[in-house]
């Protein structure tokens, strides 16, 4: 008798077990399957938590880099706003001399021309009469009248530093961008307007000395989109009208940021400054490559992912070690034990 009710009892015990590995729709899993099961609904949610949070940081760090990229274009057009300065404080010097205000060719250019060896950033000095003559020179130039140029215009139309656009000398064939400021005869009545042509090839020069990054660059362009200064590469961009391609932002009244492929295929993030906002006149941009500024945050972003996924590997293999160990041998032994007991073992 003792034996029929050892035999019944490894029966239920064995029915039972084997009904544990049958899901429903005739899925058969067995118990270290289960573990596992238990394990990702246990782990799952973490690792959710832990991905939202290193995508919550990511977002945040791109905001940052957005913002510092705007800041230094920012600098830069402080920079930029130095030199205009230079050069507005240096044309109302030259307007108060007397050979200008009195319209003396000889004794102004005699003057401009010595002037002019002491700023190696200008290529010319030079004084037009109210109806655009060109009177006074700092050295040979193609200029005979600016009636035409918009520095001229604008000079004449407003009381303050007028800033032309991109022009290349036929003489000379070098690139150039002029400010002006207008000065009064004898009398108090508007005589002219003096004027200093910045020279291009030295403004590159002096961007070099920002100590750029090789994946970083600087440009400058004039109010008309007309490229006057960038690094790298001037020479495959300097004179190149940009405003076709970035026109909302060329006119607009806010500085921001855009992502973009650069000409030597890099894709860049540029901050930028329109023409509207100082230092004026200008529309500057600074960018950064998008390798180089995320390199710090992909990094990161790896090695949480790898966390993640170590976390969950080690989790899964608990899982299995334990189950076997702790769960699948003993029970293997006590269904072993109750089939020998009934044998007389």
């Amino acid at each position: 008798m003792i034996g029929q009710a050892a035999r019944r009892v490894a029966d239920r015990f064995t029915v039972r077990s084997a009904n544990q590995y049958v899901f429903p729709r005739g899925i058969r899993i067995g118990l270290t399957g289960r573990l596992f099961l238990l394990v990702i609904l246990a782990v799952v949610p973490a690792l959710v938590i832990q991905a939202w949070n290193e995508y919550d940081q990511r977002i945040a760090r791109e905001g940052e880099i957005r913002q510092h990229v705007v800041e230094i274009t920012k600098q830069f057009g402080g920079e930029i706003g130095v030199l205009r300065e230079g050069a507005r404080q240096l044309l109302l010097a030259l307007a108060q001399l007397d050979p200008v205000k009195s319209l003396q060719p000889a004794a102004c250019s005699a003057l401009f021309s010595k002037l002019k060896s002491r700023y190696a950033n200008y290529s010319f000095l030079g004084a037009a009469d109210i109806t655009g003559r060109v009177f006074c020179v700092s050295g040979p130039t193609s200029f005979s009248r600016v009636t035409d140029q918009p520095f001229f215009t604008r000079a004449l139309a407003q009381p303050e530093l007028a800033v032309g656009n991109y022009w290349i000398d036929p003489v000379s064939n070098q690139g150039t961008i002029h400010f002006a400021e207008r000065f009064e005869d004898g009398n108090g009545h508007t005589g002219g307007v003096v004027f200093a042509g910045l020279d291009l090839a030295w403004l590159s020069d002096h961007l070099k000395k920002r100590g750029l990054s090789p994946t970083a660059s600087i440009l400058i362009a004039d109010r008309e989109g007309n490229i006057i200064a960038r690094l790298p590469h001037p020479e495959l961009l300097v004179g190149k009208n940009m405003r076709t391609s970035h026109e909302p932002i060329m006119d607009g009244d806010g500085a921001g940021w855009e992502e973009a492929v650069g000409v030597d295929g890099t894709t860049r993030i540029f901050g930028y400054v329109p023409a509207a906002l100082p230092p004026k006149d200008f529309f500057l941009s600074a960018g950064q490559s998008k390798a180089e500024a995320f390199a710090e945050i992909d990094t990161a972003t790896r090695r949480g992912v790898g966390l993640i996924l170590a976390g969950f590997l080690a989790a899964i293999y608990a899982a299995w070690a334990g189950g076997r160990k702790f769960i699948r041998r003993p029970i293997e032994g006590l269904l072993k034990v109750t089939t020998e007991w009934p044998k007389g073992n």
